[in-house]
């Protein structure tokens, strides 16, 4: 996934150089760079299993593009984890949504003890 993200900052420096504004280049980073780290690869289905190492790599990666300017801002792993279980977890607690009637717990089929 490095490897990918890093070779998407060859495509920003061409877009810059024809003419692309920070905010068009902040958009772009996000769609192609941003995006596999956390929706693609399904960011809070593996987080459990990146090493210290990875996680150095991936922020590492994301660093790289403030400092080329494609953004203001510094994302780093963490951060991005914790947008993504927020997103994850906040939907399920809409009425309207799939799992809703899961995380509920429905006190008529609960058992308290003898009846």
């Amino acid at each position: 996934m490095v490897k990918v993200c890093s070779q998407s900052y060859y495509l920003l420096q061409q877009m810059r150089k024809q003419g692309l504004d920070v905010g068009c280049l902040q958009v772009v980073l996000q769609s192609i760079v941003i995006s596999k780290v956390l929706g693609l690869y399904a960011l809070p289905a593996w987080c459990g299993y990146v090493s210290r190492e990875n996680i150095s790599r991936i922020d590492k990666m994301l660093q790289k593009a403030r400092r080329y300017g494609f953004t203001s801002t510094l994302h780093c792993f963490e951060e991005l984890l914790e947008q993504a279980d927020d997103k994850l977890f906040s939907g399920t607690v809409c009425s309207n949504h799939c799992l809703h009637h899961l995380l509920q717990p429905d006190i008529d089929r609960c058992t308290f003890g003898p009846s």
